[in-house]
């Protein structure tokens, strides 16, 4: 493996932002891309942001919610109509799954939108008083 120093930084600037390390996060997160001409321009993957991360966390919660809900829903239904089919009682207990993960996660993605636009909000208002 090959080190390559950082570039010489002054003592009073913060060496933590220029370490090899960050430098190499910031590869793994951008994607080179082609256009028609053949020049290179270069794009930050949607993951490599806190943003990404949170709708990456929201959708893992929702997949677990929809697989507990898929297992529980059934046998759920069987108890409380023990005259219902087998079958039915899956498809109805698959179909309401799907339904109640697809709210939390619509909800869940829409909450996050809407606390992400308002600190926005309330950033962009305290820079236009500081200055």
């Amino acid at each position: 493996m090959v080190f390559i120093s950082p570039p010489h930084v002054p003592p009073d600037q913060n060496t933590k932002k220029n370490s090899p390390r960050k430098t190499l996060q910031d590869r793994r997160n951008l994607i080179r891309t082609r256009n028609r001409m053949g020049v290179g321009r270069v794009m930050r993957t949607s993951l490599g942001t806190s943003q990404g991360m949170s709708t990456l966390k929201i959708v893992l919660k929702c997949s677990v919610l929809g697989m507990v809900l898929h297992w529980l829903l059934p046998t759920v239904l069987l108890k409380m109509n023990p005259d219902m089919l087998k079958e039915e009682a899956q498809y109805f207990g698959t179909l309401g799954a799907i339904v109640i993960t697809g709210f939390f996660l619509i909800v869940s993605l829409l909450k996050g939108l809407m606390l992400r636009s308002r600190s926005n909000q309330k950033q962009s208002e305290s820079r236009h008083q500081d200055t």
